[in-house]
């Protein structure tokens, strides 16, 4: 813990200095909106950090038991970006007998089981009185997340990645978009060119999150995570959850590039960071083209009940029996209530229609080679024998 908490202090500072540094004014120019950001927005989230600090310290004075948690045969959503893993993570995350994953306010408001049990006592007492406060943050969150929504549903109850939980100690990708200068942040997409020091924390860090998240949820329920910034994460993910499930997301290279790029404009926008649009584009080729590599690196490795690979471009067609086949594959129990949640998904998809606009964000297009480079790798794991529905 003691490490973990000097590693955020570390990396902190080291985000402030680059977005004052020549390049960080460069990406980010001092604007109003830049310097609220910086001198407003930045430090509540270090005092809201520090806030976090402090339950995970009274955790290990007071609810020491979460160690002994066992994280048993977790099922892990990952991939790439805008390739479905939201539709399949909360379609899953609708079975609530044999699933339990993160909330929103769980992942950002409670990460510690102390704050989660303060919260729930609020909570409590909130309900007794007609729920104003509740009211109140739904309102907050949906003035703050703005557009967002229609890629990303959003509120505090809704099913959320858990690597939000990653934010005390720095390992959370999405901050690349308030602080694009940052180097350490977009190792995390790159996620073997961290340290092995650094990257045995952040795991280790992550699963004593996961064992919170049990210990106050349930230990009869199987974990579910869903972590499309994961994709790069996988070959340490297999070590330390050595009897985990994976379903990996993938699409079209340049189709999921250009969506990731589109959803990405009102951060940009909300953080005053547009001007860096065209290092955002660079650089997040570079991570596209490393989670390519590493699946298909991975995928030699992997037992055929550990992994499914499934292709965004099926989801529309045949949605219930496509993830019924992945977890039959994965071992993982197909009760009735989960035949019906899968039905009932297959209609939703049918009929669902996304309320976000694709807007093409204006920027370099990069390397020439990327798309054919990674459209090579990409046709090649469409052949791979565990990509479901494998008629190609």
């Amino acid at each position: 813990m003691i490490r973990a908490l000097w590693l955020s202090i570390k990396l902190h500072l080291f985000w402030l200095a680059e977005a004052f540094s020549k390049r960080g004014r460069q990406l980010a120019p001092f604007t109003l909106r830049r310097a609220l950001i910086l001198f407003l927005f930045f430090p509540i989230a270090i005092c809201v950090q520090v806030i976090h600090w402090i339950g995970f310290f009274l955790d290990e004075i007071f609810f020491r038991n979460y160690r002994r948690v066992e994280i048993k045969e977790p099922l892990f959503v990952t991939g790439i970006p805008r390739s479905g893993t939201t539709f399949i993570h909360r379609t899953l995350s609708r079975d609530t007998e044999q699933f339990t994953t993160f909330r929103t306010w769980e992942a950002i408001l409670a990460p510690s089981i102390t704050e989660r049990k303060l919260i729930r006592a609020i909570s409590w007492c909130d309900k007794r009185i007609g729920c104003p406060l509740h009211r109140q943050l739904d309102h907050l969150t949906n003035k703050l997340t703005g557009g967002f929504a229609n890629i990303h549903e959003v509120g505090l109850k809704a099913p959320e990645e858990d690597y939000l939980s990653l934010l005390p100690v720095g390992g959370c990708f999405i901050l690349v978009l308030a602080l694009p200068a940052s180097r350490s942040l977009w190792q995390l997409g790159r996620f073997h060119e961290i340290p092995d020091e650094q990257r045995a924390i952040l795991v280790k860090f992550y699963k004593a999150c996961l064992q919170k998240h049990l210990y106050c949820a349930g230990t009869d329920k199987r974990l579910l995570s869903k972590n499309a910034a994961f994709g790069s994460w996988l070959p340490d993910l297999r070590i330390t959850f050595p009897d985990a499930r994976y379903i990996f997301c993938i699409r079209s290279p340049g189709k999921a590039l250009s969506s990731q790029l589109s959803s990405l404009r009102s951060g940009l926008e909300f953080f005053g960071t547009m001007p860096a649009a065209d290092v955002v584009s660079l650089e997040l080729q570079t991570v596209f083209a490393h989670v390519y590599r590493i699946l298909l690196d991975e995928t030699q490795s992997f037992l055929i009940d550990r992994l499914a690979i499934i292709d965004q471009s099926q989801l529309k067609q045949g949605t219930s029996e496509l993830l019924e086949s992945s977890l039959r594959q994965l071992c993982i129990p197909i009760t009735d209530n989960l035949i019906k949640i899968l039905a009932e998904a297959g209609e939703e998809s049918q009929k669902h229609k996304s309320g976000h606009k694709h807007v093409p964000l204006v920027a370099k297009s990069g390397p020439t080679e990327f798309n054919s480079l990674v459209n090579d790798i990409y046709e090649e794991i469409l052949r791979h024998p565990y990509l479901k529905n494998n008629d190609r």
